[in-house]
């Protein structure tokens, strides 16, 4: 079994793999002093440079955080351990290139449908998610969750998407970058503003004494529900590891809200693989160096498939740590359908091999059930690893606004207080989208009607079939 010291692992985090890969430090900085940085391929303000040169200050591990954290043991399971689980049921073919999957309950799992660009798909939670791809648009449509309407466009010679969120009776825009891997297309996460430089540094480095937290939401249904799996901590040394609290609970009461509103809220499984503090801790480790990367960004300007995706995560030899932010049915080691649900955390244990379109990834922390268990390996296509990792920075980026104005954190020096900069790409952006829940809405209600006529021609075939293994006899004279 692993065992990784706290203090080397901190120290390989924040110098050997963050600084040199991304050629940039971070700086705490209480003077306000910013570094001066070249010409940038996609302009975002710049600031004025400094009278000094600004000295790298990551502080080192704190002598309470030197223990042992011991990783799940990564045991492959054969198929009788899985034996109550789900198979992954067979392929039928339909007229017009049509394909499903029935599932054991007799109803459809999965619906593809290419000439429409229509792909439906019914999780073993019972929560449905309907996508569509026409003409470089695509609208995601599901029930009870997060929906969103993405269009493209272009700033810089570069490939951009914007989503309109639609989401609980909210509506928010979110942004990012397109490009290829393996052949496959991925929508990175890119922030519409960068903070100050020294803010950065304040977010990744310690506090200088533990700060005792008292979350508001304590005792509120979800985290009730969830109370087997999370537990948030009562004080914290840094502001990664409250952003990791912030991260997790946020993911939770969105995942009970979603199930609540899909009418899919069972009750809480009893095998739950909780949310440990060493798994939490990995999660703070991740967090920072998602913090290191937007400061490089900040600086530099610009992102690249190379640093800014998932590439990197694949090319960087660092086990990166993972945390769910929707749901998936995936097949594990042991050959069986499970699921992935909103808040399970998993490390990144083999990136895909050449031409190869998923990734191989432990489970650390499941909340039962039809989830994949702890210590199973799963196949994570890349596509939704990106949608992992976007749904990871963009609520670290919530979590870096929400500390800048709370009370009851540390203050942030002076020097981190100044103004977030917009990125330039929001010029060219496309206008809000004013008929997103319209579309939304339509796909949700022409899903329906494409599961009727699939059955329909299923009933047919199954008809067809037994009429010819069948036939009627022939008349006697």
């Amino acid at each position: 079994m692993k065992t990784l010291q706290t203090n080397k692992y901190c120290a390989h985090l924040g110098v050997a793999i963050i600084l040199p890969l991304l050629g940039l430090g971070l700086f705490y900085v209480a003077s306000g002093a910013q570094t001066t940085t070249k010409k940038p391929a996609v302009t975002i303000a710049k600031v004025a440079p400094p009278s000094k040169p600004v000295k790298l200050q990551v502080k080192p591990p704190h002598p309470k955080d030197e223990k042992k954290i011991v990783e799940p043991k990564v045991k492959p399971k054969t198929i009788d351990q899985h034996k109550d689980q789900p198979r992954k049921p067979p392929i039928t073919h339909l007229t017009g290139g049509r394909t499903v999957q029935m599932g054991s309950d007799g109803r459809i799992k999965e619906l593809h449908d290419p000439t429409r660009g229509l792909t439906i798909k019914h999780g073993l939670t019972g929560r449905t998610r309907v996508v569509s791809d026409q003409g470089g648009r695509r609208i995601v449509a599901e029930r009870g969750g997060r929906s969103f309407v993405q269009r493209p466009f272009r700033y810089g010679g570069r490939d951009y998407a914007k989503r309109r969120y639609i989401y609980n009776g909210r509506i928010y825009d979110r942004y990012y970058a397109q490009s290829r891997y393996h052949d496959v297309d991925i929508n990175y996460y890119t922030p519409v503003r960068y903070y100050p430089t020294a803010y950065y540094g304040y977010s990744y480095n310690r506090w200088s004494t533990p700060v005792p937290y008292a979350w508001e939401w304590a005792g509120n249904s979800w985290s009730q529900y969830y109370g087997a799996y999370f537990t948030p901590a009562q004080s914290y040394s840094s502001p990664p590891a409250w952003l990791t609290d912030y991260m997790l609970s946020t993911t939770l009461a969105a995942a009970y809200q979603a199930n609540a509103n899909a009418q899919a809220l069972a009750a809480p499984p009893t095998d739950a693989a909780p949310m440990t503090p060493q798994v939490k801790t990995l999660i703070t480790g991740e967090v920072q160096r998602q913090i290191a990367l937007e400061n490089a960004e900040a600086q530099s300007g610009a992102q690249t498939e190379a640093s800014s995706s998932v590439e990197r995560d694949f090319t960087d030899n660092v086990p990166h740590i993972f945390v769910a932010g929707n749901d998936l049915d995936v097949i594990d080691n042991g050959g069986s359908e499970c699921s992935i649900t909103e808040g399970d955390a998993f490390r990144l244990i083999e990136p895909p091999a050449a031409e190869a379109k998923t990734a191989k990834l432990v489970v650390l922390a499941s909340k039962g059930g039809y989830e994949c268990k702890i210590a199973s390996v799963v196949a994570v296509g890349i596509d939704d690893l990106q949608e992992m990792q976007n749904h990871m920075r963009e609520t670290i980026d919530a979590g870096l606004e929400a500390m800048r104005n709370n009370k009851a954190l540390p203050t942030p020096p002076a020097s981190a207080s100044g103004p977030p900069v917009n990125s330039a790409f929001l010029a060219a952006a496309p206008p809000p989208d004013p008929n997103a829940a319209t579309e939304i809405n339509q796909q949700l209600q022409g899903s329906d009607q494409a599961e009727k006529t699939a059955m329909e021609q299923l009933a047919q075939q199954a008809q067809a079939a037994q009429t010819s293994a069948n036939p009627p006899s022939s008349p006697q004279i």
